[in-house]
């Protein structure tokens, strides 16, 4: 009922801001009639890209805690997991059980797949950090810090010392990591109102998990690296958009409003940041010195690029998957029942013999 509102709340919204914003669309109409080609496809190509490095980082994060994946299985799941987190408004949680059930067909733990989709978004976390540093560097520079990048930035960080030190506790106070683990389980239990039956069940699985990624630097350094890749991509499709609409923009510019349009999507109540991130980067467009009807193109290209096409693709993806796991019940993410095993005894069963009347005659 909510989601119902919601939705029309948006479209009343919609047709409210046509009606009052005519010319505007008209105008956006015409400058996407002239927009170039060659930049709307190399557009296209880097959303293709991204999706694909997307299930790399997955993958890299995978083999860091020691599960093995193919990669063109975790490209699909990661275009799944991506559609569904930006369907589904639920801090990540969506994803998170695209990659567990992905994970219990290959008979993965869901605690190990749990402890790399952290290490994915962590990785993910701190890419996002270097740009908005690298942006505090360039207004700085420029003497054009504001208040709002100073508030940014110092949230980052504490939120960065946050995940270190959750890190580090996990993995080197163990005793710490298990007395959290058990009040949260606890605490659930309450909530549902049903016993846990094993309160520590999948606990010795994380920390394996984390472990495996002490052990595996290079494979989270990899996942590091496929981050930042994936955010330099992102920056990419709002240049390829610009470019189509022939904004002159330069990389600076492109590099604060892509930051600018991340960080907004994290405040966003919607899901994919609706709304609130066209509207911040479209802004962004014209304080830039584009006219209004310009930015509104540019932004809605770049939200093609970079939300629509992956939605879409994991959408028919995830369709896909679950039509073969339908077909196949080899597929299937519930756990199956244990066959009943017959024993056979190790010793034979003794048998009672009845005696025989033993004569003593000669």
């Amino acid at each position: 009922m909510v989601r119902l509102l919601v939705f029309l709340g948006a479209m009343v919204g919609a047709v409210f801001f046509a009606a009052n914003n005519l010319p505007t669309l008209e105008t956006a109409l015409v400058g996407l009639q002239e927009a170039s080609l060659l930049p709307i496809a190399a557009g296209v190509l880097l959303s293709v890209a991204a999706m694909i490095n997307r299930g790399f980082l997955n993958r890299a994060a995978h083999v860091a805690v020691g599960l093995d994946v193919e990669p063109a299985s975790m490209v699909r799941t990661a275009a799944v997991g991506f559609a569904a987190n930006k369907v589904v408004k639920a801090a990540g949680a969506s994803g998170l059980a695209v990659f567990v059930r992905s994970g219990n067909r290959n008979g993965h733990a869901p605690s190990k797949v749990a402890a790399a989709c952290v290490l994915a978004a962590a990785s993910s976390f701190f890419a996002l950090g270097g740009f908005v540093l690298a942006n505090l560097i360039l207004l700085a520079s420029a003497d054009e810090l504001s208040g709002w990048w100073v508030t940014a930035g110092a949230a980052f960080l504490v939120y960065a010392i946050v995940i270190v030190l959750a890190m580090v506790t996990a993995t080197h106070r163990r005793d710490t990591a298990r007395r959290v683990w058990l009040a949260g389980r606890r605490l659930i239990a309450r909530i549902r109102r049903r016993p846990m039956e094993d309160e520590t069940v999948g606990l010795d699985d994380l920390y394996e998990a984390m472990e495996a990624a002490r052990r595996n630097g290079g494979w989270s350094a990899r996942a590091q690296a496929h981050a930042i890749i994936s955010k330099m991509l992102g920056a990419a499709m709002l240049l390829a958009a610009a470019v189509a609409t022939g904004l002159p923009i330069s990389t600076a510019d492109v590099l604060l409003i892509y930051t600018t349009a991340l960080v907004t999507a994290l405040f966003s109540i919607l899901p994919g940041g609706l709304g609130l991130v066209e509207a911040t980067t479209a802004a962004m467009f014209v304080s830039a010195g584009a006219p209004l009807g310009v930015a509104v193109v540019a932004v809605a290209l770049y939200r093609v690029f970079d939300l629509w096409i992956p939605v879409a693709a994991g959408a028919m993806i995830g369709r896909r998957e679950l039509r073969r796991a339908d077909a196949d019940p080899r597929f299937s993410s519930e756990p199956k029942a244990a066959m009943p095993v017959r024993r056979e005894p190790l010793v034979p069963e003794a048998r009672w013999v009845e005696p025989r009347a033993v004569s003593l005659e000669g």
